[in-house]
């Protein structure tokens, strides 16, 4: 059984997109600031959050399957036998 997530964890990791993005108000910003001071998982989830774009980044588009495109499009001519 997992502990539950304490309320000041939910509403600082509810806030982190608009802390990181710098739209959080002045004082939901210092509260969140002061729970992330003394909170290690808080601060771990808002240190991978800063890392997403740079991950995502990396990602490389994967190569298409070799047929791929002409069984889509037989798929969706109208009387294919795949077409509900």
């Amino acid at each position: 059984m997992s502990a539950a997530i304490p309320s000041t964890c939910r509403a600082t990791v509810g806030a982190m997109t608009e802390l990181l993005e710098r739209t959080l108000g002045s004082g939901p910003e210092a509260l969140a600031r002061a729970h992330l001071a003394a909170c290690p998982r808080c601060r771990e989830v808002l240190d991978a959050l800063r890392l997403l774009p740079s991950t995502l980044a990396e990602l490389t588009d994967a190569p298409e399957p070799a047929g791929l495109s002409a069984r889509i499009l037989a798929a969706i001519e109208p009387g294919s036998p795949t077409r509900g």
